[in-house]
């Protein structure tokens, strides 16, 4: 699915294990529930895409375009760089966006 057009498109629950989506455009596509483990999302356009709460420490993000993506409460490898905008939480370990107030999702 490399360089694929699904702007705007519904992935709830899809399963997109290893799924190769460089250069893929998800601009606000919906992945709630979607299972990204160890997709490849390099230089992707995620832009306003939901990926709330995923699990994405495996998942190659590397020059993706994530601007005005909800990435709040994704899981997120220890010792990489989050994106650019947001945080790891110290505690969950889960992404916060950077000078908010919250300490992050409480469990």
């Amino acid at each position: 699915m490399r360089a694929a057009k699904l702007i705007g498109a519904t992935l709830t629950s899809m399963n997109l294990t290893s799924a190769s989506l460089t250069g893929a455009d998800l601009t606000n596509t919906d992945l709630t529930r979607a299972d990204l483990t160890g997709a490849n999302l390099t230089y992707a356009h995620l832009t306003g895409a939901n990926l709330t709460n995923k699990d994405l420490t495996r998942v190659d993000l590397s020059g993706a375009d994530l601007t005005h993506t909800d990435l709040t409460g994704a899981q997120w490898s220890e010792g990489v760089r989050p994106p650019s905008g947001w945080v790891q939480d110290p505690d969950s370990g889960r992404l916060v966006r950077a000078n908010s107030d919250s300490t992050g999702p409480s469990n």
